[in-house]
């Protein structure tokens, strides 16, 4: 084996590019561009790596998007169901405005990402992950609506459903009008959203506010 000694000229290695790094960058192409008009040649640029770097990690440019796409998701459902949890021993009507806060939060944090998972059309290599996860999400809201309701010795799995698919439209909405408009300020959207689920929530009972 050959050893080295100091007089051998010092090789550095070319430093890897993280899936962070790269992921972010295509997150910030597609979502500008949009899936169609995206390229390769667009993401490798910003995020200094080259095309064979990213066909070899990621394969094609479907591929790459659904990457960033499954990234992105996992990291909104991440901040979400955390403010749930964090939330879900409080009273209705704190869990709802911590809850809407969240959203509000991460669409303000993360515009980019926010329009990668909820500015997608059916044509979209990732439209059954967008889907899937919004039905997670609005799962997940019913299911808190189902437990308060259980808590006054109600359960209407139909009308919680139907409020929570609601609730979650209303906050999808409200985030794209917070980048729509640029008066418009992320703590002043939540309040309103805010506002709006409280309404709902209070046309059910008006005690689930108070459980």
């Amino acid at each position: 084996m050959r050893k080295t000694n100091a007089s051998d000229p010092v090789r550095h290695r070319r430093p890897q590019h993280s899936d962070d790094k790269l992921l972010s960058a295509a997150t910030s192409v597609f979502a500008g561009a949009g899936y169609g008009a995206a390229t390769v040649d667009a993401i490798a640029e910003a995020s200094g790596a080259t095309k064979p770097t990213l066909y070899a990690r990621y394969g094609a440019k479907a591929d790459l998007y659904r990457a960033a796409v499954r990234r992105e998701r996992d990291i909104f459902l991440g901040e979400l169901f955390a403010a749930y949890v964090e939330a879900e021993s409080e009273p209705v009507a704190v869990l709802v405005e911590r809850a809407v806060h969240a959203w509000f939060d991460y669409a303000d944090r993360r515009p980019e990402a926010f329009r990668l998972l909820f500015a997608v059309t059916e044509a979209s290599p990732a439209a059954e992950v967008i889907a899937e996860m919004r039905g997670t999400v609005t799962d997940r809201v019913t299911q808190l609506i189902v437990d308060a309701m259980r808590r006054l010795d109600q359960t209407d799995r139909v009308t919680a459903g139907l409020v929570g698919a609601m609730i979650v439209g209303a906050c999808v909405d409200g985030a794209y009008r917070l980048h729509a408009d640029s008066r418009l300020t992320a703590a002043r959207a939540s309040r309103v959203a805010t506002a709006f689920v409280v309404g709902a929530v209070w046309g059910l009972n008006p005690r689930l506010l108070e459980v």
